[in-house]
Parts: C-alpha cells; sequence; structure tokens
C-alpha cells in the first residue's frame, strides 16, 4: 500500500465520462469520505481534501453540529467537549505528521482479520470488505489493525502495545523498515484521535470517561491529566463562548 500513494485524503470513488471511468489506476479518483458519520446527508459527504488539518477539522467540526442538533443525543455536552478538545490538539498532531499536505495512503476501515483471506498453507490470496476504506495519513494507515489491540485494556483507556502489536513493529525492523516499526509504535495516538469514526460516539459515561482519558494520556503526561468531573468544569469555562456547546447547556 505504501507504494501507491495518493494526493488528497478521502475515500476511491469510480467517476464516469460518457463511457470510460477516469483514471483507470483509480490513483485520481478519490472523492468524499465514504463512512456513515462523513455524510450530512445521504447525497452529501465531506472531502476530498489536499491537507489533513482541512479534512479533520470538517469532520470534528460535523460531529459536533450532529451533537449540537441533537440528531446525535449520546452524552452531546462531554461528547461535544471531547471535540473541541480535539481540535485544539488538532494543530500539534498534524504538524507531526509525513502527510500534513500529503501524500496519503488507503487504509482498511474495518481491520479485524476476517478481511483476510488465505490458502491452506496461510498464503494471502485477497482482501475483502474495501467498502468503506479511505485515503488517510501515513501514521494512521500504517499503524497496527485492529486485530491485533487489547481491546478490554484499549477501552479501559490503557494505551500500551499489545504483544502482538510489538511483533508486528518488530517485523519491520527485521525487514530493514525500522520507520514503519516506529509507525506501528507511536499509532495509538492516531487511533485514539481517530476512533470515534470507527468506534462510534460512547453513549454512557463509564465509557467515555475511559476512551476520554486514553486519548487525553495519548497527548500528555500521566501525572497532567486531572480527573474528569474537574477538567470538564474548567472546560466549561473555557469554551463558554462557544455558540454550540451555549446551544447544548440551554
Amino acid at each position: 500500500m505504501e507504494k501507491h500513494p495518493l494526493q488528497l485524503t478521502g475515500s476511491l470513488e469510480l467517476r464516469h465520462t460518457g463511457g470510460d471511468i477516469v483514471g483507470s489506476d483509480h490513483r485520481d479518483n478519490v472523492g468524499s469520505f465514504a463512512q456513515p458519520p462523513c455524510f450530512s446527508s445521504p447525497f452529501e459527504g465531506l472531502g476530498p481534501f489536499s491537507t489533513l488539518r482541512e479534512a479533520y477539522e470538517a469532520i470534528i467540526t460535523q460531529q459536533m453540529q450532529f451533537l449540537s442538533s441533537r440528531e446525535v443525543n449520546s452524552l452531546p455536552v462531554d461528547n461535544y467537549l471531547s471535540f473541541l478538545w480535539r481540535l485544539s490538539a488538532l494543530p500539534k498532531l498534524v504538524t507531526e505528521s509525513a502527510s500534513a499536505e500529503g501524500p496519503f495512503y488507503l487504509k482498511q476501515y474495518d481491520d479485524k482479520g476476517d478481511h483476510i483471506l488465505v490458502d491452506e498453507e496461510y498464503n494471502i490470496t485477497g482482501i475483502i470488505d474495501w467498502e468503506f476504506a479511505s485515503v488517510e495519513a501515513k501514521e494512521l494507515a500504517f499503524s497496527s489493525p485492529c486485530m491485533m489491540w487489547p481491546v478490554a485494556e484499549f477501552y479501559d483507556g490503557d494505551n500500551d502495545l499489545a504483544k502482538d502489536e510489538e511483533h508486528f513493529a518488530t517485523l519491520f525492523d527485521q525487514r530493514g523498515r525500522p520507520d514503519l516499526g516506529d509507525t506501528v509504535r507511536c499509532g495509538r495516538r492516531w487511533q485514539r484521535f481517530l476512533f470515534f469514526l470507527g468506534g462510534g460516539i460512547p453513549i454512557g459515561m463509564d465509557e467515555f470517561k475511559s476512551l476520554f482519558r486514553g486519548l487525553r494520556r495519548s497527548f500528555v503526561n500521566e501525572e497532567d491529566i486531572v480527573p474528569y468531573e474537574k477538567w470538564k468544569e474548567e472546560a466549561l469555562k473555557a469554551f463558554a463562548n462557544n455558540q454550540g456547546l451555549s446551544h447544548l447547556l440551554s
């Protein structure tokens, strides 16, 4: 996948002009994001975008609009505050990316393992379920697939890599690609930041607190993280002038 970078972030689409498909090698056929959270209507999606900041700002802002309008009604104030926090953390995240202004790379949407076809000798014969794939930052595209995550620990807010993830990174090292090994080792921050697109917005407070704590842990030192109730109190003051938040609180 790394050998086929793309210049826009979004999802692949077929474009027809008359009887011909434009761009037979698909490198120029990047359209709006195909994931359901990126649609404001059945006919209008977000993207494509030429920079990460533009893409993620649009996605986060749309999620905030869904919460403000109560189209999404899961812990609306708390989830809204978490998206405001993401917006504040976005500049640092993007600055550290090798894909800030491209190139970008195709990533499977739900890489939990059953999308890989193998024969009796475990040779990979095919990859399926590409319908919601997207073109993403290098750091996200080549982080560990979710089939390797320690799911229970992830939901509890723990950012330590599982043994399979560590082994995956080591295999890259052994094949002369320590850069991709480091991408796997440092990928949790990106997975945390964009988890709401794949895992959905948390609907229970216990789950929300754990996931949000894991997100903050991936950006700041553990000793700098205050209990959520205290953080929320301070955040409500800091974002008091935000119109969407004011609407929710009223």
